[in-house]
């Protein structure tokens, strides 16, 4: 379980199976909301159900199957919550029973989704470690692990050229771009822009255009980025900062050069620079 502050109100996340007029197999996320952290909502959201849940095993076989583990830990990074739970695979047996993490994305601390269909963030250790199986006469508890991470580093937007073929046929043209969705801002400061990527350098790099909510481009605001870090600053022609930003905008963001493909893009930081946060 945690718990963890979204809008004025705090979120509560755990597991277990869940009574609906449309059961799902086993256990699956599920998520309370209180708005003073002492009276919780006595009714729950299901928070993120894996695909084979959807197909009842049955009566005494609530062990078996693949099933969400554990509630959902998150990370708010202000629009997006980055979260991490338990990828249960199930058995007849405890000792055949495993959990792997895996890793979900939500905007409202409710609805959570997966990156990637039924992706494993983290396989479990060769040793056993976060072993189920720790009661009765069951096998012992596996180790306890860590992991580490580059900052802002979960997952990257790259060139996907699966569908790049030899012949003249291409099912689909290798895309090398992506929008973002629309942000908004509430104050008039100036802005910063800082991107966290890597694989860059002369034969590869980002091109970053600053538009407007219906995709008009800003006049004067595309820069190129070639640098290697976790916070690059985007230098736009008129400078660092943008001093007027549309009240709602998006970035179109390009990948550039013969070595594209190396070039692995993480995160974009939109805003002022809070103090400890940036150098």
């Amino acid at each position: 379980m945690y718990f963890e502050p979204v809008g004025g109100l705090c979120y509560l996340s755990g597991q277990n199976a869940m009574p609906a007029p449309s059961p799902y197999h086993g256990r699956v996320s599920r998520t309370y909301v209180s708005s003073d952290f002492v009276m919780w909502s006595p009714s729950s959201a299901i928070s993120h159900v894996r695909p084979q849940q959807y197909k009842l095993l049955g009566p005494g076989r609530s062990r078996e199957g693949e099933q969400d583990h554990e509630g959902i830990s998150v990370w708010n990074r202000g629009n997006v919550l980055l979260g991490v739970s338990g990828r249960w695979h199930g058995a007849k047996k405890w000792d055949g029973v495993t959990v792997d993490l895996g890793f979900v994305l939500s905007n409202d601390g409710i609805r959570f989704r997966p990156p990637a269909h039924e992706w494993t963030f983290l396989n479990r250790g060769k040793d056993g470690a976060w072993n189920p199986r720790a009661w009765q006469k069951s096998p012992p508890r596996g180790g306890v692990d860590i992991a580490t991470l580059p900052r802002d580093r979960f997952a990257d937007f790259r060139v996907d050229e699966s569908t790049k073929s030899e012949g003249n046929y291409q099912m689909l043209a290798p895309v090398s771009e992506f929008l973002t969705t629309s942000f908004s801002t509430a104050t008039n400061n100036a802005h910063r822009f800082h991107v966290n990527a890597h694989g860059l350098g002369p034969a590869s790099a980002l091109k970053f255009e600053l538009l407007n909510h219906v995709l008009t481009p800003v006049k004067g605001y595309a820069a190129v980025v070639r640098k290697n870090d976790f916070q690059t600053p985007i230098v736009w022609p008129p400078g660092d900062r943008v001093k007027t930003l549309p009240q709602r905008f998006r970035l179109r963001v390009t990948f550039l050069g013969t070595k594209k493909t190396d070039i692995r893009f993480h995160a974009v930081y939109v805003g002022g620079l809070p103090k400890n946060t940036f150098k």
